[in-house]
């Protein structure tokens, strides 16, 4: 099983116990990147500090990571029209 796979199976499971509307967006705040349902309701926070020591992640790579998170209510989407 892929990893990919894998979330895609929770965030199935997740929308047949919730109403989390689709499509989910990304929007950027100073510290970090917030996934949102269609209703407005936070789903996901990605933080990032580009001048930091700490071991945070890069504007970038919290970027890449919502955006995922987004992608994945499309397959998901499409996994629950098909049952």
């Amino acid at each position: 099983m892929k990893e990919y796979d894998f979330y895609e199976g929770v965030i199935v499971r997740m929308l047949d116990r919730h109403s989390f509307p689709l499509p989910w967006s990304v929007e950027e705040t100073p510290a970090c990147f917030v996934v949102r349902a269609n209703n407005g309701q936070a789903l996901a926070h990605a933080y990032y500090e580009d001048n930091s020591t700490a071991n945070l992640l890069t504007r970038q790579e919290a970027w890449q990571m919502a955006a995922e998170v987004a992608k994945l209510s499309r397959a998901a989407d499409r996994k629950v029209f098909e049952q």
